[in-house]
């Protein structure tokens, strides 16, 4: 498990996050890498899976997002990573977060929450988005009507 600890800080880049979203990081005043960024990030482009327990507010969702992003296949259209979370308002919080990242490097997402048509949803699905972030209910209900396909997952990420 990856607890934060008093840490020295280093850079993105140091970290092997690209320029571009580190461009990004930086219109968003994002300039040193938190002690949980710091301890993540190398663990998930090893392939390494891990535990990360942090405060809120801390970093917790750049610090698997970033190197996830770097690892999709943009030229493939599969769900490459699916991020499930306990609660819709979550599942938002974390798609408003990865929402300038995708774009910048050209993958399509999609949130899978409930309280919205299913319709919606599944015109959204037949795109074929790189990342599925949403709730477990929702993600099952699609699984079973068989408009979400999650054979060539390569991340799973459980958010709290």
């Amino acid at each position: 498990m990856i607890e934060t600890e008093v840490l020295e800080m280093g850079s993105f880049a140091t970290l092997g996050i690209t320029d571009n979203l580190i461009d990004i990081l930086k219109k968003q005043g994002v300039i040193v890498p938190t002690p949980i960024q710091t301890q993540a990030i190398p663990e998930i482009f090893k392939g390494r899976d891990i535990i990360g327990k942090s405060q809120t507010g801390t970093g917790k969702t750049l610090a698997y997002l970033l190197p996830v992003l770097q690892r999709i296949h943009i030229e493939k259209t599969n769900v490459e990573v699916l991020i499930l979370t306990p609660t819709r308002e979550l599942s938002k919080q974390v798609f408003d977060v990865l929402k300038p990242f995708a774009e910048m490097q050209g993958i399509d997402a999609a949130d899978v929450i409930g309280g919205r048509t299913i319709e919606n949803q599944i015109q959204k699905l037949k795109r074929n988005p790189h990342v599925i972030i949403g709730t477990p209910g929702r993600l099952l209900d699609h699984v079973r009507r068989r408009t979400l396909d999650l054979s060539h997952v390569k991340f799973v990420i459980l958010d709290e």
